[in-house]
């Protein structure tokens, strides 16, 4: 085989990669702001987006009733809208209109993380397996009380190194250290004591919990 084929396959290879972990941060950084400081009064999004986004640490399955682009509408506009942008000014690259592919459909590899293997088919389960997208039991930890980690939601491969380095918490004491601005309170968050009560897979709220009876 030709090596500058094999190069420019490597190439491909690394630039596919580095766009899915880049929408990946991307998606974790939204998620973290809609969690940590979205607000129901917004304008617009409030409404739009961060109220079904409250609601879905309440009960995390029920988004997956509704249809694909009630799902999807705001994350396909909004990286369709970039994709447009940045096509006009001339920088129109095949790696940008994959991350606009993969960004436009976040939410729903979102919902697919929260849907049994019998929901999903045998390709999506196949691919939770892999590893290559992320998984119900990775994204699980995100609906772990106390909720303020493992944000990203396309893999399961940026959540652990963000987490360990407790890259969001760091990010909100800076924020309220020099803003003065505090996290959102997660009503969805049981106290303490009880934790213990809905960790056995009898919660109404857990993702586990709503998995299995999926299943």
């Amino acid at each position: 085989m030709n090596a500058n084929l094999i190069l420019e396959v490597g190439l491909i290879v690394l630039q596919t990669i580095g766009v899915i972990l880049a929408v990946d941060f991307v998606s974790g950084i939204v998620h973290w702001l809609e969690d940590s400081y979205g607000s129901k009064k917004w304008p617009i999004i409030g409404k739009w987006i961060i109220e079904p986004n409250i609601r879905h640490h309440f009960e995390p399955r029920h988004f997956t009733k509704s249809n694909f682009w009630k799902r999807n509408a705001a994350t396909l506009v909004l990286s369709g809208s970039v994709l447009a942008v940045i096509s006009l000014l001339g920088w129109f690259h095949w790696t940008w209109a994959l991350a606009a592919l993969i960004g436009g459909v976040t939410n729903e590899i979102h919902c697919w993380a929260h849907r049994s293997p019998r929901e999903n088919g045998k390709v999506i389960t196949f691919l939770h397996k892999a590893k290559i997208l992320q998984s119900p039991r990775g994204h699980a930890t995100h609906h772990t009380d106390p909720k303020d980690r493992s944000y990203c939601t396309v893999t399961d491969w940026l959540n652990p190194l963000l987490d360990g380095v407790d890259f969001f918490a760091r990010i909100e004491k800076f924020v309220l250290k020099t803003t003065g601005l505090k996290r959102r309170i997660d009503e969805s968050v049981r106290p303490p004591k009880n934790k213990k009560k809905c960790c056995g897979g009898q919660c109404a709220q857990c993702a586990k919990c709503q998995l299995k009876k999926a299943a």
